[in-house]
């Protein structure tokens, strides 16, 4: 029975392959190391889990005649968002707290309707561990560019705090003007994309750096506690 044979010169093309490949290969990352990539990773994995824009808004929502009076936050944002459709309002009768106690008083109630149920959203607690909380978002942010990151003195170099750049997906309601006026902070995260710096916190752990907001919570609280 013959044996098969392998060519002088395939194994010399293989050899070579593998030479090549090996002068290739990217190095392996350092995800402890405080540099572009590392941050990048970092903003990357926290845009992803927590870069939702959201208004801080838990529905219903009730404004009382006084709060309509003093021209409240929700009482000149909450029919912007009845104009657009967002939510519905109707008269009923909710409770205020008073130094007597819980008084019932008249109120304006404001619920979602099912084109502002889109964008509603229940999250986990970033500061209350395995509780959950629900929020109306606007937006979503991904990473434009990792700017720069300050590493204060005196804290061993576990701490930094990063600066971005950023790109948007916003619902296309927000550009209405009446959207704009009376909710500025939003308008002014939508209209920087690109070009306006966000600054976001981040510990050296055992996994690589790892923004604040994604940490335990009582990790999270010694990590904010610290950079003050």
């Amino acid at each position: 029975m013959s044996k098969l044979r392998t060519p002088r010169s395939s194994v010399l093309l293989s050899a070579a392959v593998l030479i090549l490949s090996a002068c290739h290969a990217k190095p392996k990352v350092d995800l402890k190391a405080a540099n572009q990539d590392t941050f990048t990773r970092g903003m990357v994995a926290y845009l992803a889990a927590r870069g939702e824009l959201c208004l801080g808004k838990e529905f219903p929502i009730d404004v009382t005649e006084r709060e309509d009076q003093l021209r409240s936050r929700n009482a000149v944002q909450m029919p912007a968002l009845e104009h657009l459709g967002l939510v519905s309002s109707s008269q009923t009768v909710g409770q205020i707290t008073t130094e007597d106690g819980p008084l019932a008083v008249p109120v304006t109630r404001f619920e979602l309707t099912d084109s502002g149920r889109q964008y509603y959203r229940t999250r986990p607690s970033a500061a209350e561990g395995d509780k959950t909380h629900s929020d109306l978002c606007v937006a979503q942010l991904s990473l434009d560019k990792v700017v720069s990151w300050e590493m204060p003195s005196g804290k061993d170099g576990t701490s930094a705090t990063v600066s971005y750049t950023y790109h948007v997906q916003a619902a296309p309601w927000t550009s209405v003007p009446e959207v704009k006026a009376v909710f500025p902070a939003v308008d002014r995260v939508v209209t920087g994309a690109g070009n306006a710096l966000l600054k976001e916190g981040f510990t050296l752990t055992n996994d690589g750096w790892v923004a604040n907001e994604l940490l335990p919570p009582a990790t999270a609280k010694l990590a904010q506690n610290g950079a003050r």
